[in-house]
């Protein structure tokens, strides 16, 4: 086999490799669940990051924000979170261990400001922007996982 045969070869096992590692625990979740709010406001088929390659890529490089992300941490810990290659606009909203919306705020597309939960959250919830105010999700609303799925 000549060389340029053996470099065709690799080019072809590194893009399947790429492909078959991005659909096993790449940076895209893998698992959708409804989202039930004690104000009544409900969210169905929510994708879900629960991986760091997941949480680390969240919303960026996408067309549109879809129906949000939202973040499990499995722990509450405080979190940060920037828009770097994210060109459209969210609302994000920290919620605690008990899943109460502790703060939320809006976020500018293609920024690299920080947005912080300022205390311990285990989940954050990114929405188009101004999500929160119109289905009125306040400070103390809760948030109840469930129904998951994957995909």
């Amino acid at each position: 086999m000549n060389g340029r045969a053996m470099c065709w070869i690799a080019i072809a096992l590194a893009v399947s490799w790429g492909v078959a590692w991005a659909m096993k625990g790449g940076s895209s979740p893998e698992k959708v669940c409804s989202l039930a709010f004690s104000n009544g406001y409900r969210l169905e088929r929510v994708p879900v990051a629960t991986t760091k390659a997941q949480q680390a890529h969240g919303l960026s490089g996408r067309a549109s924000p879809g129906k949000g992300m939202l973040f499990d941490f499995g722990q509450p810990e405080r979190l940060a979170f920037w828009m770097k290659d994210t060109h459209f606009p969210l609302s994000i909203g920290f919620f605690d261990g008990q899943g109460r919306l502790i703060r939320s705020e809006d976020m500018e597309a293609d920024s690299e400001h920080y947005h912080l939960s300022l205390d311990p959250a285990r989940f954050a919830l990114e929405l188009p922007k101004g999500s929160y105010q119109a289905h009125q999700v306040k400070p103390g609303v809760a948030m109840k996982v469930e129904n998951c799925t994957n995909f």
